[in-house]
Formats: structure tokens, sequence, C-alpha cells
């Protein structure tokens, strides 16, 4: 509870992007390396399919999609001559 008056800063939710189902905390793209990173609170999880669209929007080339739930990483996927591989971070 604040006091009347006090102007400290109240945190914010973290927002949601459509498609992913999810908080985020941060979306990083390098174009270089064509690979994306999704940042989330702890104990969220993004959905693979918007996940990979949100990126494909991005850049159409994309490579590799880190995902990162509470600073900790949590899928990844990668794409292959046949479609889309995760792997998943015990």
């Amino acid at each position: 509870m604040t006091r009347r008056g006090d102007r400290r800063p109240r945190p914010r939710p973290a927002p949601t992007l459509p498609g992913l189902k999810c908080l985020v905390l941060c979306v990083d793209y390098n174009f270089q390396r064509r690979t994306g990173r999704l940042d989330m609170p702890p104990g969220n999880c993004c959905d693979m399919q918007g996940c990979i669209r949100h990126f494909l929007g991005i850049d159409p080339d994309v490579r590799i999609i880190e995902t990162f739930a509470g600073g900790v990483r949590d899928t990844c996927y990668e794409r292959a001559a046949d479609g889309w591989r995760v792997s998943y971070v015990p």
C-alpha cells in the first residue's frame, strides 16, 4: 500500500502479444544470425505455433527461436528442411 502522494513508480504487469498466449518481458531478434529470443516471467510458456508465427513476421528466414521463462532457457525451436523441430530443456 502506498501513501497518498507517493510518486514511486508502480510495477507494471508484463504485456502479452497476440498469438503467444503468455506474458512477455522481452522479444529480441538478431538479423545476422537469424535467431530470436522470447523472455517470459517465471511459470509462463508460449504457444509454439504463435511464437513461430511471431518471429516469421519479423523475418521470414528465421532459423532458431529460444524461449526463456524466469531467465531460464525453456525451449528451442529450430527450422529444418522438413519443418520446425522443438527441443526442451529439463
